[in-house]
């Protein structure tokens, strides 16, 4: 375990893999954030009887983390850098942080999953988007320093989601409201860690055709042992 008064750079591993496992693309920070934001929030559904003048407020989910990180960079050779220090700048800098956790990976066709670990923070997930503010200039307009905020949603793989929740317990019960984009297969795929329980979710809920589901729509998601006795009945 490293000392805990020498200084540790915040280090971000970029993978291919969902389980973030295999070989990873690194990103050191050039100086640490001195501070980061963290957002934590737990979604309910409304339900409200009929003749009632209050709703309860029902446990629905507890959406993953979103944090803000914001991260500096300075071209002006005040801090030793293998890019600066090769003839690169500020551009460079931050084209190196984007290339790794936000651009498109053509192997896997989506954006690298990351992991952003410092001190006692370790979270596992996805860069969203990146605010660049560039602050000082050379003469020619060249960047010399430059600020970027960029935004990181959690995730973690299905499988180990299901672990996590514990969705083989006889009284877990899922509802999810289908939004623009989603389809039955990959909804059970994020509670169950597997598509193949689709059909049986779809005769759970009655649907004839598992194509025709609608934004706003309710579904429902069984223990996967009551799903697993519906799907071999």
């Amino acid at each position: 375990m490293p000392d805990s008064a020498e200084l540790q750079k915040m280090k971000i591993e970029c993978f291919e893999k969902d389980d973030f496992s295999g070989a990873a693309k690194e990103f050191e920070v050039m100086f640490n954030p001195e501070t980061y934001d963290e957002n934590v929030e737990v979604e309910y559904k409304s339900a409200q009887a009929v003749g009632n003048s209050a709703a309860a407020q029902v446990f629905d989910s507890i959406k993953p983390r979103e944090f803000d990180f914001e991260f500096r960079f300075d071209g002006t050779g005040v801090k030793k850098n293998p890019i600066i220090d090769g003839g690169g700048n500020v551009t460079d800098l931050i084209e190196d942080f984007i290339d790794k956790a936000l651009a498109y990976a053509g192997d896997i066709h989506r954006p690298r999953y990351c992991k952003v670990s410092w001190g006692t923070l370790l979270v596992k997930g996805v860069f969203t988007s990146a605010k660049i503010s560039y602050k000082f200039f050379k003469p020619d307009g060249t960047p010399l320093r430059a600020t970027v905020t960029a935004h990181f949603k959690e995730s973690i793989s299905p499988r180990l989601r299901v672990a996590k929740e514990g969705s083989n317990s006889p009284d877990l019960m899922h509802y999810r409201t289908v939004t623009s984009g989603d389809t039955l297969p990959t909804m059970t795929n994020r509670i169950y860690g597997d598509f193949k329980y689709y059909p049986a979710v779809a005769r759970f809920n009655q649907i004839v055709n598992f194509r025709d589901i609608k934004p706003g729509q309710r579904i429902s998601f069984p223990p996967l042992t009551d799903l697993q006795e519906l799907d071999y009945a």
